[in-house]
């Protein structure tokens, strides 16, 4: 995604929905890590927001340092 951008069509499928796919493997594996206990949903929850806000928090100093654009 980096190197030819999100919606190169070089094989089948886009870096996008690479990604997207990759995405919901991760999400599946942490299901099935909650569903046999491993893995409490509620501190997945809340770590999750946590994160979320974590990251907000960088791209907004990003954006006031000039090195990211919505576009």
């Amino acid at each position: 995604m980096i190197r030819f951008g999100l919606q190169d069509n070089y094989k089948e499928s886009t870096p996008a929905q690479d990604i997207a796919r990759e995405c919901c493997d991760l999400i599946a594996v942490i299901e099935l890590l909650e569903e046999v206990g491993i893995i409490e949903k509620t501190g997945t929850i809340q770590a999750i927001e946590q994160k979320k806000a974590r990251v907000r928090h960088y791209m907004e100093y990003a954006r006031e340092r000039g090195t990211l654009s919505d576009n």
